[in-house]
């Protein structure tokens, strides 16, 4: 598998990321942004700790990667944190949006990704494969049970566009399914040196004659951007594709939302006490809640 390491710059914008000069994955995988530095804001009190399970790859090299457009196959393994997430309609699953396995009933993605389709239940979550077309044994199709987006997400703008998809049952991990880590309380500035990755299941490159782009924003939207932080010998999700203009255009940023934005707001739900309060609750299938402070998607089976 080729690789290129590729410069860009990363500007804090409130709860995103913006990366200039990216190139863009298909499962397609590609050096996001090697980021100038920047800041962001502080953590809360309460930070989680690196843990010894998340970030790490069994079956790939530490920073090896390739290009996204222009660039090639994802080896299977690769990147064993990465998630198709597929609507149902009729006897067909449709790929979507990419998301990240960040515990082992969670997916972080994008919210906008809702736009297909508000009801839980018909969103699955396939992962521990590159290839859509086919269900090797290391493979898991997990029904999603909820949909956790925060209230202030603007669907116009993509404002705050991030999103939790619950998982209707523990998956258990494998070396082609494991969590990426959560860059809370180890988050630091990143530089040229610093190796990043994005990945999805877009086309490798943009139809000029139509200008339809189905790489990064409608093949990889909700993926991660990957970072390799050598101190701690493992891999943090430091951004969510949000939106862009193009295809991977020079010069013309993607937007990533952030999750160190949203870490008071994320460890909100995924501690287990939190979430099975909520589950507890007397609900109606599709049923739209305001609760804990966000907007909850529900499904019952």
């Amino acid at each position: 598998m080729a690789s290129r390491a590729l410069s860009a710059a990363l500007l804090c914008l409130g709860g995103a990321l913006a990366y200039s000069e990216l190139h863009l994955l298909s499962l397609r995988e590609g050096p996001g942004p090697a980021p100038g530095q920047a800041t962001v804001p502080g953590p809360p009190e309460a930070e989680q700790p690196v843990t010894k399970d998340c970030g790490i790859a069994p079956l790939r090299g530490a920073v090896e990667g390739s290009r996204i457009i222009g660039g090639t196959q994802a080896d299977t393994g690769a990147w064993p944190w990465q998630v198709s997430l597929q609507v149902q309609d009729g006897d067909i699953l449709m790929h979507v949006c990419g998301g990240a396995l960040v515990r082992d009933r969670w997916v972080l993605t994008a919210a906008h990704c809702t736009k297909e389709a508000r009801d839980p239940l018909k969103w699955r979550a396939v992962m521990g494969t590159n290839d859509l077309t086919r269900s090797p044994y290391h493979s898991r199709n997990i029904r999603i049970t909820a949909i956790i987006i925060p209230p202030d997400f603007i669907m116009e703008t993509f404002v705050n566009d991030i999103a939790l998809f619950r998982l209707k049952r523990a998956v258990r991990y494998n070396d082609y399914i494991q969590p990426i880590c959560l860059p809370f309380g180890v988050f630091q500035k990143l530089d040229q040196n610093t190796a990043c990755f994005i990945s999805g299941w877009g086309r490798t490159k943009e139809e000029e004659r139509t200008r339809v782009c189905w790489g990064l924003w409608q093949g990889d939207s909700g993926g991660p951007v990957m970072c390799y932080l050598p101190e701690h010998s493992r891999y943090f999700v430091m951004g969510i594709t949000s939106y862009g203009h193009g295809c991977g255009r020079r010069h013309f940023p993607g937007i990533y939302s952030n999750p160190n934005f949203f870490q008071e707001w994320m460890t909100h739900y995924l501690s287990q006490g939190n979430i099975n309060r909520l589950f507890n609750m007397d609900i109606v299938l599709g049923q739209v809640l305001t609760a804990l402070g966000s907007v909850l998607l529900l499904g019952v089976t």
